[in-house]
């Protein structure tokens, strides 16, 4: 069976601390979920942690741009590293205290347990969109990514994605969308007055099917 959608939550906060958190409510079998963590910050972005249900998740990219002050990480875990189901606490700590911080959680059934995601892309443009192909994709699988971006006007996902969530911090923008594995893997978006652009996504793969019976032959 194909990876299917669960569940999206998102926060953001302005002038924090460098901690953010939110309580995300998965349900469903052979769960997983991704974090896209997002921030900026004149010290550097970089993530340290973002924990589900007090265990660390899997970084896969922590990607920076313009001097190390626009941060935009992509962290995947699955239901065999924690119990994922219920409503849990999802914290994202920085490694300095930003001004503008964001987490977005997407949470996906029938994802495969020993090898959850296929290989990351992501990219950190200056001036032009962050356009992303997301390579080695089955039909079953579901691909999901997170951008940030500096712009004035809202960002509008490609085709075939649909967005599950967004937070806006004055000028900056963090959205994070979903797409079937069947169409294709290229991740867009677009916004009016777009400067920059932090965009990372992966596909999450399916769980492994289960060993059923052969043909019956020769029954009467």
């Amino acid at each position: 069976m194909a990876v299917a959608f669960d569940a999206a939550t998102d926060v953001s906060e302005v002038a924090g601390d460098g901690v953010v958190s939110l309580t995300h409510t998965a349900t469903g079998s052979n769960l997983g979920a991704f974090g896209g963590s997002t921030s900026f910050s004149v010290a550097g972005a970089l993530v340290t942690s973002v924990s589900y249900n007090a265990v660390n998740m899997t970084e896969m990219w922590d990607n920076l741009n313009f001097g190390s002050q626009y941060g935009n990480a992509g962290l995947q875990i699955t239901e065999a590293s924690v119990t994922m189901a219920g409503a849990q606490t999802v914290t994202a700590t920085l490694a300095a205290t930003p001004s503008n911080q964001a987490l977005g959680i997407i949470t996906m059934t029938g994802v495969h347990q020993t090898t959850p995601v296929g290989t990351s892309a992501y990219l950190a443009e200056f001036g032009a969109p962050a356009d992303i192909t997301v390579g080695s994709i089955g039909a079953d699988d579901l691909v999901v990514d997170n951008i940030l971006m500096n712009s004035t006007g809202a960002g509008s996902p490609g085709a075939d994605q649909t967005e599950r969530y967004v937070e806006i911090m004055t000028m900056l923008r963090t959205h994070g969308s979903t797409q079937p594995g069947s169409a294709g893997g290229a991740m867009t978006w677009t916004a009016t007055g777009q400067s920059e652009g932090l965009h990372g996504g992966v596909a999450f793969k399916p769980a492994a099917a289960a060993a059923g019976w052969g043909p019956l032959i020769g029954l009467r």
